[in-house]
């Protein structure tokens, strides 16, 4: 009785050991960073007018952010023509961060702004944020 005790207690004890090991070989899973637009100026309840001086000021909130990371702020037609943008500039994870960029309203039909979070110096992103924002004719002279 004594030795089927033993090869019992033995059996757990040994399963138990491999589950915690492939458990702890398993490893965190990477949370992917997310980038949200916190406010814009203009807000957008009001249609752009083409032709019109405008300035986007954007504040951003980044999470998850493991490592480090700049943002950038990019203002586009609706035909993918870029109006303006603004250097990316280093954030990081939780901070606010206010980006400004200028430019014309073009004869379009939505001013797409967005702000892609590059990670570790890289050129490309898959995390960003956008809002659109209505663009009527042109103002009368």
């Amino acid at each position: 009785m004594n030795t089927k005790r033993y090869f019992l207690i033995n059996g757990v004890a040994g399963v138990s050991t491999v589950l915690l090991i492939v458990a702890g070989c398993k490893g965190k899973e990477e949370v992917k960073p997310t980038v949200s637009i916190q406010q814009t100026s203009p807000s957008g309840d009001i249609p752009l007018v083409a032709g019109d001086e405008i300035n986007f000021q954007i504040d951003v909130r980044v999470q998850g952010l493991q490592n480090a990371g700049q943002i950038s702020l990019i203002v586009q037609s609706a035909e993918g023509v870029v109006i303006a943008d603004c250097a990316p500039v280093t954030v990081s994870n939780g901070a606010a961060v206010r980006l400004n960029a200028a430019g014309v309203v073009p004869e379009t039909t939505v001013v797409r702004v967005f702000t892609p979070l590059y990670i570790n110096g890289g050129n490309n992103t898959e995390v960003l944020d956008t809002r659109l924002f209505k663009v009527v004719g042109k103002r009368s002279k």
